[in-house]
């Protein structure tokens, strides 16, 4: 939701039909504060920088060390901190219950059960891998995602400039991840793809019977070109139309759709 009426308006005047390259620099810096400080209501709606931050520290120790601890065990208060900073660390990668459990120091039922409270919680989400051929996919391990940008960025303990993080390609696919979720069906599921072979696609989602290939990449596009990626898949699975999310391209090549992320969420109202 946007608080200026000029820039809800700018948003408005975007269509992802038309090809061409977002160049509004303020609706772009409104994505990237998204992607630093996440969505929740009262830091959203600060103007100040400082106080964006302190308002989701508030947040993360009266809600995640207050709340959610309730249902954490005293002598395993320190290991279940660590486990939020390594989750913090791993968004958007493969989870290994056996690793966390050697590196807090929590059995590993207590891994598993503090992983389920946090989801059911909505601190994070997990995606699990979509299976076609058992003998080519090699992962059952489940990626994580955080429901709230800001909150994760507490937790890691980073508000730097995305343009100039190490993570700013996680944040982004964390991003799209939290765009997605709120359009699917109920029938609907959102996996990732990896084989033996090194074929990867960031998110496949299908619903109805049909499968939308997710391609994210935090880079500037000036054309678009075909995707090997998605070219390859199609030998596995067929499908309409594939996604590319990228900073600011939105133009059709072939099967692929170049789309912004500032304008993304407006592919599922065109549904």
């Amino acid at each position: 939701m946007f608080v200026d009426l000029q820039l809800a308006s700018v948003y408005e005047s975007y269509s992802i039909d038309d090809s061409t390259i977002l160049y509004d620099r303020q609706l772009q810096q409104y994505m990237k504060d998204y992607i630093i400080f996440g969505g929740l209501p009262k830091p959203a709606m600060a103007n100040d920088f400082q106080e964006k931050i302190a308002l989701l520290q508030d947040i993360y120790q009266t809600y995640l060390l207050r709340d959610v601890r309730m249902y954490v065990r005293n002598e395993d208060t320190v290991g279940f901190n660590k486990l939020l900073r390594l989750l913090a660390a791993q968004m958007g990668s493969e989870v290994n219950i056996n690793e966390l459990s050697i590196s807090t120091g929590l059995p590993y039922k207590k891994c598993e059960e503090y992983l389920y409270l946090l989801e059911q919680m909505y601190i994070i989400k997990r995606i699990e891998p979509f299976l076609s051929n058992k003998r080519k996919e090699i992962t059952k391990m489940r990626k994580v995602y955080f429901f709230d940008n800001g909150i994760r960025n507490v937790i890691y303990n980073s508000f730097n400039e995305l343009d100039f993080r190490l993570d700013n390609g996680a944040l982004f696919e964390n991003y799209t991840v939290m765009q997605i979720l709120p359009y699917m069906g109920r029938n609907a599921n959102l996996n990732f793809y990896r084989t033996r072979d090194g074929l990867e696609v960031d998110f496949l989602m299908s619903q109805a019977g049909k499968i939308i290939p997710i391609e994210v990449k935090y880079q500037s596009f000036s054309i678009a070109k075909n995707i090997r990626t998605f070219s390859v898949f199609e030998t596995i699975q067929s499908f309409e139309e594939a996604l590319l999310v990228n900073l600011d391209l939105n133009r059709k090549k072939g099967k692929t759709r170049y789309i912004s992320g500032s304008v993304f969420p407006k592919y599922f109202m065109s549904l």
